[in-house]
């Protein structure tokens, strides 16, 4: 098929295919309707799909619609492909309902792993909130007891700034606002008896 050369033509067949309504972006053709030859072939061997889902052990009203999809899609194959008819017709349904369940639970277990990933995503920001608001209540309380030099370095937390923000602001080095901090958080730990 190089070039096209070797493409088959249009045939009349094949150009109402193609006048069809395009399938919606992402998402497969409309599969088209039974003719009445296969609804009747479909409701004669029915009881196949809870042959199924009582073999397998799953719960009929949950899986039956996705078990039946592919069981409607077996129907249609097995009567209009004349190859399929040296196969039992349960040999392929059978086939078909466990394609379908097989994408369907593919499905599930995505948007499980899509919601653990955001479950997980939400815990570490809520414990982000939570250091956060243990950091503010800390400063808050290192401002009771803090001297008026240490007082200026507290409130300059408590607004946001960083502590390169805060030694700027100061006029310090960073080294020498983490150490003055670090002083007055020790002398709370020993007012509050948690340093021994």
């Amino acid at each position: 098929m190089e070039n096209g050369r070797n493409c088959p033509r249009n045939t009349p067949e094949r150009s109402s295919q193609a006048k069809g309504p395009a399938p919606a972006e992402g998402r497969p053709p409309p599969l088209p309707a039974l003719t009445e030859i296969q609804k009747d072939f479909a409701a004669r061997h029915h009881s196949l799909i809870y042959d199924y889902l009582i073999r397998r052990q799953l719960d009929i009203p949950a899986y039956y619609d996705i078990a039946a999809l592919g069981y409607l899609q077996a129907v249609r194959r097995y009567l209009t492909q004349p190859q399929l008819a040296c196969y039992p017709f349960s040999t392929l349904a059978w086939r078909a309902m466990r394609r379908s369940l097989a994408v369907y639970f593919r499905a599930e277990q995505r948007q499980l792993a899509v919601r653990l990933r955001l479950s997980d995503c939400l815990r570490e920001k809520e414990a982000l909130v939570w250091q956060e608001l243990d950091a503010h209540l800390l400063l808050v309380d290192l401002l009771r007891i803090a001297t008026p030099e240490q007082r200026a370095l507290v409130r300059l937390r408590l607004e946001g700034h960083s502590i390169a923000g805060t030694a700027r602001a100061m006029g310090l080095s960073s080294g020498r606002v983490s150490k003055r901090l670090k002083r007055l958080y020790q002398t709370y730990l020993r007012m509050e008896g948690l340093n021994p």
